[in-house]
């Protein structure tokens, strides 16, 4: 608050600030009535007083009586001075202003920089899981057929294997010597007084003539003897060969040209795999 002031000036001035100032009466120092001001009314309050309480403004308003040109030329002074500080006050709170809008846009970039960065994150592997799917599904795909071409590289091999043993059944000379040398096998794993050899029926023939030979191998081999008849119950379109059955017809000794060729293909499938395409990597044991 400021004390002895002109209260007539200092509302002159506040109506010119459109402000209001309401004087209260106190007890100055030496007793005097004086005008008090209370600056909490609004805040240039503080301001004004601060300017009126200034001592060039004191002494020129104790001197005398101000004129008109004097109190327009105290109330622009009044008014800079206020407008000064307005200026300066406005450029503190527009600094302020500046550093919290800095603040929040920098917070609101990371924020957003870090969605967009898991985002791109989560497509980013979606994009590697779909990637490697498809290689899967192209990897798959071609090593089915890759394992496709092989077995038919295999069946071809087979066919051609089947269409020799066919060969070999037109070849008498070979055909009986063949013949006698499975019957003679098939005597030896039944090790039977008795057997019935079944084979096809155009060789029964030939059949008859490879059991006798073979039943004399038979005899020179085991000590044993062995009564046998041939029957022409195999098919036709069956490569040839003999199928034999003991007496009690329990074991059946199975030696046509096919079963020796699939137990053929069964058995040396691995070693043929391995002939024709390599060993396989994936493959550690073998049988």
């Amino acid at each position: 608050m400021v004390h002895g002031v002109n209260a007539e000036k200092v509302f002159l001035v506040v109506d010119v600030v459109k402000l209001e100032i309401k004087p209260v009466q106190a007890r100055g120092p030496g007793g005097d009535s004086c005008h008090v001001y209370h600056s909490h009314d609004h805040p240039w309050v503080a301001l004004l007083l601060h300017y009126l309480a200034s001592p060039d403004t004191i002494s020129t308003m104790a001197t005398r009586a101000l004129n008109d040109d004097e109190v327009l030329n105290q109330m622009n002074k009044m008014v800079a001075f206020i407008k000064q500080e307005a200026l300066e006050k406005a450029r503190e709170i527009k600094v302020k202003a500046d550093e919290e809008f800095a603040i929040e846009k920098a917070k609101l970039v990371k924020q957003e920089q870090q969605a967009i960065d898991s985002q791109f994150e989560k497509k980013r592997k979606g994009a590697e899981v779909a990637q490697k799917i498809a290689q899967s599904n192209l990897t798959n795909k071609s090593r089915l057929k890759l394992l496709h071409r092989r077995e038919e590289h295999l069946q071809d091999l087979f066919a051609t294997s089947r269409a020799a043993v066919i060969e070999l059944a037109k070849d008498e000379v070979r055909y009986v010597q063949f013949l006698e040398g499975v019957i003679v096998q098939g005597f030896l794993q039944l090790l039977e007084p008795s057997v019935t050899i079944h084979a096809r029926q155009r060789e029964m023939d030939v059949v008859k003539q490879a059991s006798e030979n073979a039943r004399k191998s038979y005899k020179e081999i085991s000590g044993r003897d062995v009564e046998f008849v041939v029957e022409g119950t195999l098919s036709d379109n069956s490569a040839g060969g003999v199928k034999l059955i003991s007496g009690t017809r329990r074991i059946t000794v199975d030696n046509t040209l096919d079963e020796r060729l699939r137990l053929l293909e069964d058995r040396m499938l691995p070693e043929i795999r391995k002939d024709l395409f390599g060993a396989n990597e994936n493959r550690k044991f073998y049988t």
